[in-house]
Parts: C-alpha cells; structure tokens; sequence
C-alpha cells in the first residue's frame, strides 16, 4: 500500500516524519519539508514505517549520495543531506537530547564544529565475505566493498591490496591508519591461516600485521601499535585501543575543551570515564 504524506521533520536517525490518521509515520530517505510517495513497510499500534517510492517535490538539501552503496550498505543513513543540512541536523539533535532529558536549554548549544564530510576516517572493521565487506542495512548479509568514502585514502589503498588475497579463516579485518598515513591491519581469526602467506606479501605494504585468535593478540610484523600525533603530543595506538576516529575533529574537541576549561597550573583534572586519557593529556 502506498500513498502521498509531507514530510514534517526528521527524527534522530535521520528518518522523516509524517502524520497516519494519528499514528506517527516514519519514511526512509525523506528529508523535512518533502512531498513523498511512501510505500508502507510496517503498520504498528502507534507507529508506522515505511520507504519512498518517489520524491514529488523536493527539498533544495537533498543531493544525490556519492557512495555507490549507500542505498544497501547499512554504514550511513543521512548522505543524501548536502554537508551543510548534516551539520545542522545533529546540531539540533543534539540540542533536542539536552533539553528533553538534560533540562538544558537548547539556546545554550551554539554552534557545531565543521570536520571533513570524506576520507576522515583512521579506522575501519570489514566482514570478511568474497572480499572485505559491510553489513546490508538492518541485515547481516555483506556487501562486498572496494572503497568507502568515509575512510583515509590508506585505508582504501589496504582494502584494495587485501582483497586480492585469500582471506579464508578471517572473520574480521580491522584496518587502522594515521594522518602521517602509518598502517596496521588487524586480522580476527577463527581458523589457522598461512602466517607466512601474509608476512610475504604485506611486509612492504603495511607497518605492522596483528593477529587476534581466541582474544590472543600476535604480532606478525612491525611494533604492533601505531603512532598518531595530535598537538604536541603523540599517543600510541594498540589493536584494541580506543582512539577517536577522527584525527582532525579530535583536534578541534580537545582545542574546545582545553578553551573552555580556561585551566591554570594550580587546577586538578578530573578526567573520568576517559578511556585513555587523552584529553586530560592534552
């Protein structure tokens, strides 16, 4: 069943919402403001979900994605948003989440920071399927990638290199990077590979290959970490370490964060559920 609904606003996963008799009716791949022919996928109690068939008019933010996957990968939901609609979207979903459950007024969150809309990102998890591959969306089928828009131009560099190989008893390549472009692979295994196989033919394309078998961590090659440097400071990145995973938009945060601390020499830090500390560091 399908019909024609305008589009009121967006909720916080970048759905559009319209109006079903009394029910809320959320619509894939809708922006605010549209007219859209929906095909109805689930009809609930108090909700309805549904996709559009067809844009009938358009909102002047929409932009034909980039990413030949994006309308199966399940990785990015708001790519068909211009750059400048994306940011004031989490703007004000961010707004909206500090006053509902904060008590913050909304006013109070001025502005967004601006990072890079591709390539800013240093790590990456792959499926490991005919090749390195994503998850479909709401589904665990995997698509097969060659490149994704989001990752540095390394990890793109890598993912071509790895798919040529045989990948058989991997389940997961985890591939992280630096801006300097520093590499490590990271190999989840669940059955014996040809360690020797891989030394081979990536010792002179990679800094260091770790594998990870029943939680056991084994250096192939290389120191087994990464170096990324933010500021003056350098921090050490291990396999399984949590680092932002984004370079310069860390930069921005911990410049804001150091700004509005406003700290002396005499203030303590506390510097909790921190992960790593990188903040409190910097």
């Amino acid at each position: 069943m399908s019909g024609f609904y305008k589009i009121e606003k967006l909720d916080h996963f970048g759905k559009g919402i319209a109006r079903l008799n009394n029910k809320v009716l959320f619509v894939e791949n809708a922006l605010d403001g549209e007219l859209v022919e929906v095909e109805l996928k689930k009809d609930k109690k108090k909700s309805a979900y549904g996709v559009s068939l067809d844009i009938v008019e358009s909102s002047s933010d929409r932009k034909t994605p980039e990413c030949p996957y994006y309308n199966n990968c399940g990785g990015c939901n708001i790519m068909h948003m211009n750059y400048r609609k994306q940011l004031d979207f989490k703007l004000n979903k961010v707004r909206e989440i500090l006053e509902r459950f904060a008590g913050v007024d909304k006013d109070k969150v001025k502005e967004i920071l601006s990072s890079n809309e591709f390539n800013y990102r240093n790590k990456a998890t792959f499926k490991v399927g005919e090749t390195l591959s994503y998850c479909k969306n709401k589904s665990y089928e995997l698509i097969s990638i060659d490149k994704c828009l989001l990752c540095s131009e390394k990890i793109n560099e890598i993912v071509n290199i790895l798919n040529n190989f045989s990948l058989a008893g991997i389940d997961e390549v985890i591939i992280r990077t630096t801006v300097k472009e520093e590499s490590m692979v990271i190999f989840k295994v669940i059955d014996d590979i040809d360690k020797e196989y891989f030394i081979r033919n990536l010792e002179n394309k990679i800094d260091t290959l770790v594998i990870i078998k029943d939680g056991v961590e084994d250096v192939l090659f290389g120191k087994g970490y990464i170096t990324e440097k933010i500021g003056d400071y350098h921090f050490r990145i291990s396999p399984r370490a949590f680092f932002q995973v984004n370079t310069n938009g860390a930069l921005k945060i911990y410049d804001t964060v150091k700004k509005y601390a406003d700290l002396s020499h005499d203030d303590t830090v506390l510097d909790l559920y921190c992960g790593t500390g990188t903040i409190g560091m910097y």
